[in-house]
């Protein structure tokens, strides 16, 4: 029985560290590209962070996911915490979409963070 235990959390630590690296690299090979042509796809960059750093969240998720699959009877949607909780992440996930947000290099943490919480 451990041993499935450690095998569970093995795999959701290869994906989430498969899910980061490919994103980084994704990111930084256009992010070079970009540097030389100077021509920024803010598209292409909102969807990688949403997909791979969203993805993070989403692993994380899992397991709650799974308990609640498992559950028999009507599934709850948590409201309050979709509404105060995803829906800044939304709006902090997509920087290059909203004109609320400023795009700075300094707010790149706060954007892969909140892709991580909205995938939560």
């Amino acid at each position: 029985m451990k041993s499935r235990f450690w095998g569970k959390y093995i795999i959701y630590l290869i994906l989430i560290v498969t899910l980061y690296i490919t994103g980084t690299l994704l990111l930084d090979s256009h992010y070079n590209k970009a540097g030389i042509t100077f021509i920024y796809n803010y598209w292409l960059i909102t969807l990688i962070r949403i997909i791979f750093y969203g993805g993070i969240g989403a692993v994380l998720g899992l397991d709650g996911f799974l308990i609640e699959l498992k559950r028999e009877g009507k599934w709850k949607l948590d409201i309050p915490r979709l509404i105060i909780i995803g829906i800044p992440s939304l709006i902090f996930s997509i920087p290059y979409i909203t004109i609320l947000v400023p795009i700075s290099t300094s707010f790149s943490n706060i954007f892969t963070i909140s892709s991580i919480i909205l995938g939560y």
